[in-house]
């Protein structure tokens, strides 16, 4: 079962797996029953509507020194188009900006198969694409969670988590 849980549904490309990587995604039929659950220790984000899985994505998450904020949050701003205003790293894109605590929020960048972020999620751009258009800002709730697998609730069991390339 954990074996067919890492496999990934999308087909990588040539080139960078940050880029190319395309999860499927299920239509919302109730935008209010959407949640954002994020497993930090298994660097995995799950867009769920009540218990069916909608979307399935890895994730880069915040350092030891530097974490990804744990707990329930809103996702209370969405901007398509954001650059990083603070040092370091002023100007840097963070393309489909969904933020949740202040100064933290989920955006397309790089992502690595370890914890290499300043405390934001980064998504593949298409799983950020997709995950940008699926919540909304009024009613979706976000998660935050040290669970090393969110897959293992009997919920997520059939959902599909990629698995990182080899570099």
């Amino acid at each position: 079962l954990a074996l067919a849980m890492s496999q990934c549904a999308a087909v990588k490309k040539r080139g960078s797996y940050s880029v190319h990587f395309d999860p499927p995604a299920k239509a919302v039929k109730n935008p209010s029953n959407v949640k954002v659950k994020l497993s930090t220790g298994a660097q995995r984000v799950y867009v769920m509507e009540g218990n069916e899985v909608l979307l399935a994505t890895p994730c880069s998450v915040g350092t030891a020194s530097t974490p990804t904020p744990h707990g329930t949050f809103s996702i209370y701003s969405k901007v398509a188009n954001r650059r990083r205003v603070s040092s370091p790293g002023a100007g840097y894109p963070m393309t489909f900006w969904m933020e949740f605590k202040s100064a933290y929020g989920m955006h397309w960048g790089f992502v690595k198969p370890y914890p290499c972020t300043h405390g934001c999620i980064r998504l593949p751009k298409w799983s950020a694409a997709k995950l940008f258009a699926l919540v909304t800002t009024v009613a979706t709730r976000f998660i935050s969670s040290m669970i090393a697998d969110l897959a293992a609730s009997s919920s997520l069991r059939s959902a599909t988590t990629p698995r990182y390339p080899a570099s």
